[in-house]
């Protein structure tokens, strides 16, 4: 295989538009032995990476008061805040699987993160409350920079990711973190496989409480297969590489891995609905449920109403008085309908082999680049992260030829 345009990426940001997000195609292996997955199961496996970018618009890098933001207030976290291997990892994993490519997410983390729910982090916030766009860029841009940076990236990058998903029923997303914590200095392991929300971890219905009620809580224990997580952790660890599933951190109810868990169960409710009830699939009001209940980042104005007047029994907007109300007789009806039988619908989509299991697999950077003793980075290691990515192929395929089927 030819010489990766991972190993080439700029160590620095590079200061213009690029799309936010892109398909990046790849070349199979041609290695031995083969990885390769069998033909129908290459359309059902999908590999993205929305933190090792490293472009920033030129419109933000200039603050709110227009004037040009200086690389000393910026660089640390840009440093910080990459993936720094990812791409690395997720371009031989590819190539091993057979698939046709990847998803990457163009934009730097430090400028704004696709894994958080949109928004501008406030002063005090810890890792688990930040929002999209966090520091220095929430405190140096302006509100109609935001506005523009959620619009024109966050959103395009959402529209796209939400078609990729579409029909996948395993979703691997790549990325790295420091091999210390920085608060306390511990070292984490070399692999963590994450799928656990930070809400279930905290008892706090995760996904239930930050989208709809209607989601049930049982689906929320994980975001993937349980058995697939645990085929990949046994198989790295054969390699020698030690793996701790879930830690140091869970997922944060923004991530992608939870937001395409609970999108993905409203989009298979909604054709079991409209194939017992047809009727309903043009009219407006199932339409704006339908609309809110997958509005999973949170961005739609409207749906936000409709949540807040089903919800929280706010007022509808002045004219709306009798939409509102055939959207709740609407949504009561969703509601009957996936609680009939005692649940059966649930039981069958948590045993469904079709289950879009969602995935956030790290690496520690340090297995990937070499960095330097202030922990910025040197010069990569790509035939390590090639080691990985067979392990990683070679799992995949196993799960995929013997494992799925079993329930979660």
């Amino acid at each position: 295989m030819s010489r990766s345009r991972a190993h080439r990426r700029r160590i620095r940001p590079v200061i213009e538009d690029v799309p936010p997000l892109e398909f990046v195609p790849v070349e199979a292996s041609q290695e031995r032995p083969t990885r390769r997955l069998k033909a129908r199961d290459r359309d059902r496996v999908m590999v993205d990476i929305i933190h090792d970018g490293n472009f920033i618009p030129p419109q933000f890098m200039v603050d709110r008061n227009g004037v040009d933001i200086p690389r000393s207030a910026y660089w640390d976290t840009y440093v910080a805040e990459r993936d720094w291997g990812a791409e690395m990892v997720a371009e031989a994993l590819v190539a091993r699987l057979g698939l046709d490519g990847y998803l990457r997410v163009n934009i730097a983390r430090g400028l704004l993160d696709f894994g958080r729910f949109p928004g501008s982090t406030a002063l005090g916030a810890d890792h688990m409350q930040r929002y999209a766009i966090d520091r220095p860029f929430s405190q140096l841009l302006g509100p109609r920079q935001k506005r523009d940076l959620l619009d024109l990236y966050y959103d395009r990058i959402s529209d796209g990711i939400e078609d990729a998903v579409a029909g996948k029923h395993i979703k691997i997303a790549i990325h790295t973190y420091d091999d210390r914590d920085r608060d306390t200095g511990a070292i984490r392991p070399e692999m963590s496989v994450i799928t656990r929300s930070h809400g279930m971890d905290r008892r706090y219905q995760g996904p239930v409480a930050a989208f709809d009620e209607l989601y049930p809580e049982k689906l929320g224990e994980f975001t993937a297969d349980p058995v697939l997580r645990d085929r990949i952790s046994l198989t790295l660890q054969k390699t020698g590489i030690f793996v701790e599933p879930n830690y140091p951190y869970s997922l944060p109810e923004g991530s992608l891995e939870v937001r395409s868990q609970v999108w993905s169960f409203f989009d298979y409710l909604r054709r079991l609905f409209e194939q017992v009830h047809p009727e309903t699939a043009e009219e407006p009001a199932y339409q704006r449920v339908w609309a809110m209940l997958q509005d999973t980042n949170l961005r739609s104005v409207e749906c936000g109403a409709l949540r807040g007047y089903i919800h929280l029994y706010r007022y509808p907007p002045e004219g709306e008085e009798v939409a509102y109300h055939q959207a709740v007789n609407a949504y009561a009806s969703i509601a009957r309908f996936l609680r009939r039988d005692q649940g059966e619908i649930v039981r069958e989509y948590r045993r469904s082999p079709t289950r879009l299991s969602s995935l956030a697999i790290e690496v520690r950077k340090d297995l990937l680049w070499e960095m330097d003793p202030r922990s910025e980075p040197i010069r990569p290691l790509p035939s390590r992260a090639a080691e990985i990515a067979d392990v990683l192929a070679r799992s995949i395929g196993t799960y995929l030829e013997r494992d799925r089927g079993e329930a979660w």
